[in-house]
């Protein structure tokens, strides 16, 4: 699989290349990360977000009415407007959880550990332990610094 990079705070994404440019690969883990926090989750109402407002969401999205909630990224976007609070940071620890949820239920993951801590007044750091079936005394460790910055 090729590897796909996320850029913070931007939220930009690219596939990653090496310097002979060949593009770099890997076992999916980080790709998998970064689509499933960076990517917008389709919101509804009990977001916050209204029936005429954008609600986002996947481009390739399955709305099935026997399962609302199958859809990909997380719904850490509809915060970016709130000041960032402690209580702010939970959410987004929560809205991160959320969206790598399917990988724990479909055992490609065995725990998972998301922690959101703020970076200086106006920015926030998220870190995240995944924890696989395969090495469960290995944890994969990654901090994204900045995911979130307020300018």
């Amino acid at each position: 699989m090729i590897r796909l990079v996320i850029q913070t705070p931007t939220r930009e994404g690219d596939v990653e290349q090496n310097a002979d440019a060949s593009l770099v690969d890997d076992d999916g883990l980080e790709t998998v990360l970064d689509v499933s926090f960076f990517t917008d989750a389709r919101a509804t109402t009990e977001d916050g977000i209204t029936q005429t407002e954008d609600r986002r969401g996947y481009w390739f999205d399955r709305f099935d009415d026997e399962d609302p909630d199958l859809n990909i990224g997380s719904k850490a976007w509809t915060l970016e407007r709130a000041t960032l609070t402690d209580d702010v940071l939970r959410k987004y620890e929560e809205a991160f959880a959320e969206s790598v949820q399917w990988a724990l239920d479909d055992g490609v993951f065995s725990k998972v550990e998301i922690s959101v801590t703020r970076n200086g007044d106006n920015g926030a750091d998220l870190t995240v332990a995944v924890y696989r079936p395969t090495a469960p005394d290995s944890p994969y460790l990654k901090t994204w610094e900045d995911f979130l910055a307020v300018h």
